[in-house]
């Protein structure tokens, strides 16, 4: 579901009022916060010390599309599937299982997945694994 800020503390305000104030209660919120990316450090690594953030534009298009789609909560499982999805559909199967197989040995894997699929993993996302998720996550019907 997407809400406004002030959507969600009504929305809040009203289940207290119809369950109590020490209801149990598990949730993600994710606000433009929480919308952000790591450049590759000069280790060519993600610093994860420094997080740039995007436009609130496009943070709100992301955590609108998110919002509107039935993945959010299984979002990581689900990103992740249609993640390798592109990457069978682009490279093929036995560079998927190669990468799949890199993973049994002492290398970092966005070393390997550079190596695979020559391009540094933070590229891929920002080039094509991130559109494409936009892409598929806008056809989900909103309830």
């Amino acid at each position: 579901m997407y809400y406004t800020l002030s959507q969600l503390r009504d929305a809040i305000n009203r289940k207290i009022v119809e369950q109590g104030e020490d209801a149990p209660v598990a949730a993600f919120v994710f606000t433009k916060n929480d919308v952000f990316y790591h450049n590759i450090g000069e280790d060519g690594f993600p610093d994860l010390n420094n997080e740039e953030y995007l436009s609130d534009e496009d943070s709100d298009e992301v955590l609108t599309k998110l919002g509107g789609c039935d993945y959010i909560y299984r979002f990581a499982y689900g990103s992740g599937l249609l993640l390798s999805e592109l990457l069978m559909a682009e490279s093929g199967f036995n560079k998927m299982m190669d990468f799949w197989r890199s993973f049994s040995v002492d290398k970092d894997w966005r070393l390997s997945f550079k190596d695979i699929y020559g391009i540094e993993i933070d590229i891929w996302y920002k080039t094509k694994g991130v559109p494409y998720l936009m892409q598929d996550y806008a056809r989900v019907k909103r309830y």
